[in-house]
């Protein structure tokens, strides 16, 4: 499997349905979570909302990669239909 590629990666809140679809998270507002994150050395460092996650907080995150520019993370380890938050690869 492929290691993340190293650098910035531009983040949003999803839903994973039933068929492992993305579905973005809204506010009632109607605006998507955003966020950024940081890939090193093929590893999640670094994770930001409103508000930056905690290293102890990353460590716990289950990662479901795709290729080396896309991942997900979440800290419900369900198989289907679950929260997380998806990221791309956005340069270095």
């Amino acid at each position: 499997m492929a290691q993340l590629k190293d650098g910035a990666y531009a983040c949003v809140g999803v839903y994973v349905n039933d068929s492992g679809k993305y579905e973005i998270l809204t506010d009632a507002s109607g605006a998507a979570f955003q966020g950024t994150a940081t890939i090193d050395n093929g590893e999640l460092v670094y994770l930001v909302g409103s508000a930056p996650v905690a290293a102890e907080q990353l460590a716990s995150l289950t990662m479901r990669k795709s290729g080396d520019s896309h991942f997900h993370v979440t800290d419900d380890p369900a198989m289907r239909m679950y929260n997380a938050i998806a990221c791309d690869y956005s340069g270095s």
